[in-house]
């Protein structure tokens, strides 16, 4: 692409200096002449040296001679006379239609380099693959990125605005894309709530809480919890094997983990694996098959305890105090209320590393807001 827009350019280039010869402008009469300002010469005058007359003069001696005080160019071989007016503006419209060319092919240029349909992007001296990452705004996707970008891919952030009652991660989504320098940001605005089934979409089921603040986690749940999404995960990666199959990434990252919560059926091994299957069969780049890659579900974390996310994560250079957990937060800032499971699972993994937990040290002003020492209630 880059070279055809050059090759015309040149073309173009050529053909204009070409119609600004000596040749061209016989050829072409009165047009050039009036734009290079030769033989110009008003209806009467025969020598340029009438030119040197005094304006006013020849103002009223025009007047008087064309009714006019335009200028007009002398009959040529294509016959009939032309105003010096008419002839500039063909002047500039041509003149703009050249500059439109240079910059539409200038801007076709510089966007075939920037979003190539194979979306490359060169980091170094290497060619770095593309990747789609799942950001939710939480900690398990913002480590996730992390590590998706240790791994060498340039990565492509996906965020979901789906009714979840806990808005505030889409502005920590914002943050983590900004700080962990994605190549873009994604956004895509669903709406569960129309379909309920879970208490992070129905306002009027309740978000599971412990008695008290900060209790520590011990169990997983014996069955599946009410803050399940019906198919969230499934919907989540079909629209992020979209957008990957439009820039030929073929790998998705997702934050998935089964340890937390193993009865969610959407964040167990088998799942990806079978999503990988339907990703090979319902694309046109999986039934095509130009290439010999193939769509990959990545899930780093599927297998990995909260502290050792929270380690990796610290190792890797994330920030967690831009994350965000909580299923019910306080505030419109994103307080966490401390009592749900995904603050208590979060906090428990700090208080088990001796680290307070960061957003509790960027939200909290008010000291009963802060975590309290390590016990086991």
């Amino acid at each position: 692409m880059m070279a055809q827009a050059l090759s015309e350019l040149r073309c173009a280039l050529r053909f204009w200096r070409r119609s600004w010869t000596h040749k061209k402008a016989e050829e072409r009469g009165r047009f050039y002449r009036v734009v290079l300002g030769r033989d110009v010469l008003p209806r009467g005058i025969t020598s340029k040296r009438s030119f040197s007359e005094d304006p006013v003069k020849k103002t009223t001696r025009m007047r008087e001679e064309n009714g006019t005080d335009r200028r007009i160019v002398p009959k040529t071989f294509r016959g009939e006379p032309e105003t010096i007016a008419k002839a500039t503006r063909r002047a500039i419209y041509q003149r703009t239609v050249f500059i439109r060319f240079l910059n539409s092919h200038s801007k076709d240029a510089l966007n075939a380099n920037t979003n190539n349909q194979n979306d490359q992007t060169k980091i170094g001296e290497r060619e770095s693959p593309v990747a789609i990452v799942l950001l939710s705004g939480g900690l398990d996707s913002a480590t996730t990125l992390a590590f998706a970008r240790s791994q060498g891919y340039a990565c492509r952030a996906l965020s979901f605005e789906y009714g979840q009652r806990h808005r505030c991660e889409l502005e920590a989504a914002r943050r983590i894309a900004l700080a962990q320098q994605v190549l873009a940001h994604h956004w895509i605005r669903l709406d569960f709530g129309c379909i309920g089934g879970s208490a992070l979409t129905n306002a009027e089921i309740l978000v599971p809480k412990a008695p008290q603040l900060d209790m520590v986690w011990k169990t997983n749940p014996e069955s599946i919890p009410v803050t399940y999404v019906p198919a969230r995960n499934t919907i989540f990666l079909a629209y992020a094997l979209a957008l990957a199959e439009v820039h030929r990434s073929y790998d998705i990252f997702i934050g998935a983990n089964a340890v937390d919560y193993s009865g969610y059926p959407d964040c167990r091994p088998q799942y990806f694996q079978a999503f990988e299957h339907v990703a090979e069969l319902g694309t046109r780049a999986g039934v095509e098959k130009n290439t010999d890659r193939r769509f990959r579900i990545h899930a780093p974390l599927l297998q990995m305890p909260k502290t050792e996310i929270i380690q990796e994560g610290l190792r890797l250079g994330v920030d967690y105090s831009m994350t965000h957990s909580c299923y019910d937060p306080l505030d419109e800032a994103g307080t966490p209320c401390r009592r749900c499971d995904a603050c208590r699972i979060r906090h428990t993994a700090f208080r088990q590393l001796g680290i307070e937990d960061p957003q509790l040290a960027r939200l909290s002003t008010n000291p009963t807001m802060r975590p309290h020492t390590a016990s086991s209630e």
